[in-house]
């Protein structure tokens, strides 16, 4: 497994109002309750503002550095940019690949794979972060954690290939958690695109009927696709402006080892080009 790029998104309710990066220290360590009265307006320190201090860099402890504050501060200003671009409310998260530890034997050609994964020392509203622990129906985990969300599919040296985009992480979960996660689907293909303009020029997505196609012979598959696939493949496709293309040859997107092939010929498409700015 490794650590892509990493997010401690602090946009809570009105705290980054209360937070000025370019007035904080450029070095040093303080204690939260300390920098908690120094920040103070009135009597009592703003509740959004209390409940990102005092969780950050993870609740246990009781120092922050200001430096990483204040980068994490400008991270989330320019972040919050991206995320209205995206059309959704942005989340913490870190991006990571070469995942493993699936409850299924995965295909060996199946080598892209990558998550939004949810460490502990990032920041979640206390809802979330309350609810994180005790969620056990996800399909990765990364240090006990669930993955926020995953990708699947297959890398070669000319295009990558998303044959299941997922987050068992916004099904039958508490309203608060959902609504936070809400636009995962965006967001998972932004970095996998700021990822993969480095190495190719092209990432193709399944179609949801393909998708259907390949379901575990355990999984009791529905007769066509449902809205929420449409949504998270076809509305995807949609969303980042993809072409729908028609493969030389058609490849097998089966995702578990020893099942039958599953072809598709068909796929959405995205040009990279090397602009991956448009998405980012």
């Amino acid at each position: 497994m490794k650590e892509i790029a990493r997010l401690n998104y602090l946009h809570y309710g009105d705290a980054l109002e209360w937070l000025d990066s370019d007035q904080l220290p450029s070095s040093g360590c303080i204690k939260k309750n300390e920098f908690l009265t120094v920040n103070a307006y009135g009597d009592a320190p703003n509740e959004f503002l209390r409940t990102v201090v005092t969780t950050y860099g993870g609740s246990r402890s009781n120092r922050m550095d200001l430096a990483q504050l204040a980068s994490d501060l400008t991270h989330t200003r320019n972040m919050r940019r991206v995320f209205s671009t995206l059309g959704c409310r942005g989340f913490s998260y870190s991006f990571v690949t070469d995942i493993a530890g699936f409850p299924y034997r995965l295909r060996k050609k199946v080598n892209l794979r990558v998550a939004l994964v949810a460490p502990r020392d990032l920041f979640y509203p206390p809802c979330v972060r309350a609810y994180l622990p005790r969620h056990s129906a996800n399909h990765y985990f990364y240090y006990e954690a669930p993955a926020i969300a995953f990708c699947l599919g297959m890398a070669t040296r000319k295009a990558w290939y998303i044959f299941v985009m997922q987050s068992d992480l916004t099904r039958r979960v508490p309203a608060c958690v959902k609504d936070h996660f809400r636009g995962w689907r965006k967001v998972l293909l932004t970095n996998i695109i700021r990822f993969a303009v480095h190495s190719v020029d092209h990432v193709y997505l399944c179609m949801e009927n393909h998708v259907l196609e390949g379901c575990h012979r355990d999984y009791p598959a529905p007769r066509e696709p449902p809205k929420l696939w449409k949504s998270i493949y076809s509305g995807t496709a949609c969303d980042f402006q993809m072409d729908t293309i028609n493969l030389k040859r058609a490849i097998n997107i089966q995702l578990y080892d020893r099942h039958p092939p599953v072809y598709a010929r068909t796929m959405y498409c995205l040009h990279l080009n090397g602009e991956s700015h448009k998405y980012c």
